[in-house]
């Protein structure tokens, strides 16, 4: 069930892309030459495909998967968008050596259950102050395997939490930058 850059089953969601303009990046499991990674698929508005496989694994997760070994910066527009996945977030070097690299927004895809979601929202809320970043969290808001996600994906700033979705709607949220301004809304689906 593994994806590759070339599996045709991406081809919706590259033609998606392409057809309204949007970066479309999606959670996977990624087969890299023998090693299996968890990862996310990227796909650009041009139908380009990359991917990110997660750095920090979760103890267990190393009898299936291997760590990936090399961090993501997307450019769109004039921002610099840092990936993490879920425990990659845990470690602050993680996201302190894409800041040295210049990266203003700071991207990250989440499992987060409800006994975890208050101090790893408090650490992506910490990040966005002390590195004067836009931080985002997109996170599961329906039980996955044994795993009951507690959803609140967010969005914060320097000055605090920009946004945050309902625990159990699924919602897209968006944050925009006007003026210099970050501004945010969800939007229900």
């Amino acid at each position: 069930m593994a994806f590759t850059v070339d599996d045709v089953r991406l081809e919706k969601l590259s033609d998606a892309a392409i057809k309204n303009h949007i970066w479309v990046i999606a959670g996977a499991p990624l087969k890299e030459g023998e090693k299996l990674t968890i990862g996310e698929v990227i796909i650009s508005p041009e139908g380009s495909i990359s991917t990110y496989s997660k750095m920090t694994l979760h103890p267990g997760e190393e009898q299936f998967f291997s760590a990936g070994i090399k961090p993501k910066m997307l450019e769109i527009g004039h921002h610099r968008i840092a990936l993490g996945i879920c425990a990659d977030t845990n470690h602050p070097s993680h996201i302190q050596s894409y800041v040295q690299n210049g990266a203003t927004i700071y991207l990250a895809s989440s499992l987060i259950s409800e006994s975890g979601y208050l101090a790893d929202t408090e650490a992506l809320s910490v990040y966005a102050k002390e590195h004067n970043i836009l931080v985002a969290m997109a996170n599961h808001n329906h039980p996955t395997g044994k795993w009951v996600p507690v959803g609140q994906s967010a969005i914060w700033t320097k000055k605090g939490l920009l946004a945050a979705a309902s625990k159990t709607k699924p919602s897209l949220v968006i944050a925009q930058q006007i003026n210099g301004i970050w501004v945010s809304k969800i939007i229900e689906l």
